[in-house]
């Protein structure tokens, strides 16, 4: 029959790309509109969580009382801050997860160790190893359980958290070299050769396409 997967309605797309690449690696399935449900066997599915926003679900509310009468839990959450919705994500996951001990165990792990990455972005000094003594796990079990868990290696699945985080500071006009700093690399030319690889621009050339961009929009926003 398979595990039971955990669904996700984010009614008001709060998460981003970043988040909810996370959480489909921990096998919360994103829906976009609960109607995508219907005529399914919900007792496949483990929990539901709703992340409302400050309004409430109006759409899908007799799948909704389906659930509850499966008596399925339901987590509708309400009145969060943006901020605070991930980490809130993450807890409600770690407290349900009732596998066996082997892979509650596991899942605890993940979850830390994604968390710990996350919080610790900026130290250049995070490592396969500084993660591993974090969890108390030894550093090449860690590597091997981390590859299985996330379908990627832990030093490209850094590279990849790190670009994804270097972008969206870029595209939000911040300088390269703060950029460079903030997300753990201490050496500028390596970062923009990263980048370059990753992305197919320099972090310069990036950030400059997007200011035009912008600035186009500003534009065209006048003339309308």
């Amino acid at each position: 029959m398979g595990v039971k997967c955990i669904l996700l309605y984010d009614a008001k797309k709060i998460l981003d790309d970043r988040e909810v690449f996370l959480l489909k690696k921990l096998k919360v399935v994103l829906i976009r509109d609960l109607k995508t449900l219907e005529k399914k066997n919900l007792e496949r599915y483990k929990m539901l969580i709703i992340i409302e926003g400050n309004n409430l679900i109006s759409d899908g509310q007799m799948l909704i009382e389906e659930f509850e009468k499966l008596h399925i839990p339901l987590i509708r959450v309400n009145t969060v801050p943006k901020e605070d919705i991930f980490e809130l994500i993450f807890n409600i996951i770690n407290v349900q997860i009732d596998f066996n001990e082997l892979t509650h165990v596991n899942n605890e792990k993940l979850i830390e160790a994604l968390l710990y990455i996350e919080n610790n972005l900026q130290n250049s000094n995070l490592n396969l190893k500084s993660v591993a003594n974090h969890l108390f796990l030894n550093t090449a079990y860690f590597s091997r359980f981390f590859r299985e868990s996330m379908g990627i290696g832990f030093k490209d699945y850094l590279i990849k958290l790190r670009i994804a985080k270097a972008k969206d500071m870029l595209e939000n006009g911040q300088l390269v070299t703060d950029v460079c700093m903030s997300i753990g690399y201490t050496n500028l030319s390596y970062f923009s050769q990263i980048f370059k690889k990753e992305v197919g621009l320099s972090p310069s050339i990036y950030r400059k396409y997007y200011q035009l961009m912008t600035k186009e929009e500003k534009n065209v926003q006048k003339i309308l």
